[in-house]
């Protein structure tokens, strides 16, 4: 448990949180900002917010004012996003957070075997470890190819040395038997990436 603190999560479409990554309190891999805590000071809640974004805009287009000013309303500490559009995109998510101070990106940094589409997450709390995570990692076959984009584990801790675990993933829409399927894989692959060290006592949101 996470020692009193409150977890409000609110998913805005569809819900998503996995490679290589990055390990540091102070810097994010991959997909690189700096990261940051907030200031000091009692937190009782962390806020997360999981959105399809189906892309982020370019900055100044209305597509990229409406998601920002969204995220202002929101407020939350860390948000989990699905459809980040290719790497033109990941520049417009970079500045997007920069924006609205958030202090750590993290992002495949590479498409989707199944295309463009990618999945991120931002957090204002510092991050202590983020790695994106395909099929090919999370089934120990090299061969395996069937999540539509890698899943994100991110680990974060707040000002008050609280941690939990994130997990952004894209579940597939519809209603037909390939839609079932997809999100049959999608949650088999999720459960894998958090088959981690069962020791830890800290919150894990998806």
């Amino acid at each position: 448990m996470m020692r009193g603190l409150r977890v409000m999560t609110y998913a805005v479409a569809f819900v998503g949180l996995g490679g290589a990554c990055c390990s540091s309190s102070s810097t994010v891999g991959l997909w690189g900002q700096a990261s940051m805590a907030r200031g000091p000071g009692a937190l009782d809640s962390v806020r997360v917010v999981a959105w399809n974004v189906e892309g982020v805009g370019a900055p100044g287009s209305s597509e990229y004012e409406a998601l920002r000013t969204m995220l202002i309303h929101m407020d939350a500490d860390v948000v989990g996003l699905n459809e980040i559009s290719g790497s033109d995109e990941v520049a417009y998510l970079e500045e997007l957070a920069e924006d609205l101070g958030y202090g750590v990106v993290f992002g495949a940094d590479a498409d989707a075997a199944f295309g463009h589409l990618r999945n991120a997450v931002m957090s204002r709390f510092s991050l202590v470890e983020a790695t994106a995570l395909g099929a090919a990692e999370l089934s120990g076959d090299p061969e395996a190819n069937d999540l539509t984009r890698p899943l994100i584990r991110a680990e974060f801790e707040t000002p008050q040395g609280v941690r939990f675990t994130t997990l952004t993933g894209h579940w597939k829409s519809g209603t037909g038997n390939d839609d079932e399927f997809r999100r049959a894989v999608a949650s088999t692959r999720a459960a894998q990436a958090l088959d981690v060290d069962r020791s830890a006592r800290h919150a894990v949101i998806v």
